[in-house]
């Protein structure tokens, strides 16, 4: 779980600071940054300390309605009450969140976006029609899809400097049994990898078996549960193989070429023989 989260999750830099952006990049303030709509709720308090910190010269907010948005809807309601969801696009409600807890808003928001795909080029088409310079972003995802949507702007804006930083840094463990600092790093299962792909779930609503043996080392605000956060990164990790079923170009090339490390397939592997997930299927309503 961690090998995978680490590799679909990726953070550029440690924190938000204009000194590391500028050791990392060479620019101490992107031209923008961006939230996805995908992501659970600290994702606006991500963007909101950018925000705070000035580390863009403008940012939006993107997210129309797709496979995400209803529970982050269920989520902001449980835990913000007072945040306006009801039939919200994704951009509108963290504009709610950022307005409501923190007096701050977004200075543009895409709200017809239904896929990691157009979140890219309905940004980009924003960017054109605003004038917006967009020769360096910082771009802000659920840490299940980060690396794809990374991937996504560097096919379709190869010559922009993008700098991932993951919504949240998730740490798995075995419920009272491992300590933080015995947690696998990498290749955590030996088993061979006899195909590159990962087979793709039945039915995206299959039943899960319980997974209460694995905790999260600490409480994430709108954390998914942990079939749901397996479910997603299998899933990830099947798109991002550039494969005949992947997203790249030897597949359906809606992203750039990724080369996925081999302790990351057998991560894989392991977690769908382990029965805790099966990949998320693509729902075809938001294609």
């Amino acid at each position: 779980m961690n090998t995978l989260s680490r590799f679909c999750g990726p953070r550029d830099i440690d924190r938000l600071s204009h000194t590391q952006l500028h050791t990392a990049f060479g620019f101490d303030q992107a031209d923008i940054m961006v939230l996805f709509g995908g992501s659970i709720v600290v994702g606006g308090d991500v963007l909101a300390e950018g925000i705070t910190k000035h580390m863009a010269r403008n940012y939006i907010i993107v997210g129309g309605a797709g496979h995400t948005t209803e529970a982050l809807r269920a989520t902001m309601r449980e835990l913000f009450p007072h945040v306006e969801t009801d039939g919200l696009p994704e951009a509108r409600i963290f504009q709610n969140y950022l307005s409501q807890r923190y007096g701050i808003h977004a200075d543009w928001l895409e709200i017809e976006s239904t896929n990691c795909g157009n979140n890219i080029t309905y940004l980009l088409d924003l960017l054109e029609r605003e004038h917006v310079a967009h020769d360096s972003m910082i771009l802000v995802q659920d840490a299940t899809m980060q690396h794809r949507m990374a991937a996504g702007m560097k096919k379709f804006a190869p010559d922009a400097a993008i700098v991932n930083y993951a919504a949240y840094e998730a740490t798995v463990i075995e419920q009272n049994t491992i300590p933080d600092a015995d947690i696998p790093r990498a290749g955590i299962c030996s088993m061979d990898v006899s195909s590159v792909d990962i087979p793709k779930a039945s039915s995206p609503n299959a039943d899960l078996p319980d997974a209460s043996g694995l905790t999260f080392t600490q409480a994430i605000p709108g954390m998914w549960n942990m079939p749901k956060y397996a479910e997603l990164l299998l899933g990830e990790i099947e798109r991002l193989v550039d494969s005949p079923n992947g997203y790249g170009p030897n597949g359906k090339n809606y992203i750039a070429h990724i080369d996925v490390p081999s302790a990351v397939l057998r991560a894989a592997q392991c977690i769908k023989r382990s029965g805790i997930s099966v990949p998320r299927a693509a729902n075809p309503q938001f294609a």
